[in-house]
């Protein structure tokens, strides 16, 4: 009966372990599930903000690209004169969360239009829908809508999705963005916060580039 009672409580033991291994080895399986869902989609929409952030054009008349930019939604604004391709948003050149920019178009390399990237339908957990909206081309008199081009669901705007670094803060610092100075950006850092709702609970993933602009070359970049 001893030597039943001490097999007995070897065999509770081992199967014990075995359980918590499983247990764990579970988890573990899930929390990668859960950070694959959410990296996917992120790296997905990372691509996407780089391909057309990276086309910011500086307009000029020496690279054959015609510009219809506008320097507002409607299209009814001109683009300002200034040495970089973005447009004042409400007196600041750029936020944290909203930039506007002219960019030569996704379809074509002879034409560019302002561009409009935001976050937009945000909940109460500050989970939103990242848009990239194409504006009407200046001078615009009817029909003068923004042009849905992508969206991301899902994406947080908690933080600083867009920072902005110039030649004088060395790389090293990003410039708030009320104290930016449009024709002196040399980079934005864009990070994207992506959720997902796999297996019973959300899970917040982040992917992060730097992407050099056009007016940091010879040129304009042109």
């Amino acid at each position: 009966m001893v030597e039943t009672a001490v097999a007995s409580l070897v065999a509770l033991i081992v199967l014990s372990m075995i359980s918590l291994s499983t247990i764990s080895l579970t988890r573990a399986s899930v929390g990668a599930v859960q950070r694959g869902s959410a990296t996917g989609p992120a790296l997905l929409a990372a691509q996407e903000v780089q391909q057309i952030i990276s086309r910011a054009w500086v307009p000029n008349g020496t690279s054959g690209v015609t510009s219809m930019c506008s320097g507002s939604t409607n299209g009814q604004t001109p683009f300002g004169s200034m040495d970089g391709p973005f447009v004042p948003l409400s007196g600041t050149p750029v936020t944290s969360t909203d930039v506007m920019f002219c960019a030569v178009d996704l379809s074509s390399t002879t034409t560019a239009h302002t561009y409009e990237l935001h976050f937009t339908n945000c909940n109460s957990s500050n989970v939103c829908t990242l848009e990239l909206d194409e504006d009407p081309a200046y001078p615009c008199t009817q029909s003068c809508n923004p042009k849905v081009v992508w969206t991301t669901n899902d994406a947080s705007d908690s933080g600083t999705p867009f920072d902005y670094y110039e030649a004088a803060s060395g790389w090293t610092t990003p410039v708030p963005p009320a104290q930016v100075v449009p024709s002196e950006i040399q980079a934005i850092q864009v990070t994207l916060t992506l959720a997902s709702q796999a297996y019973g609970g959300s899970r917040f993933e982040s992917v992060q580039r730097m992407i050099l602009l056009p007016n940091t070359l010879p040129s304009g970049g042109s």
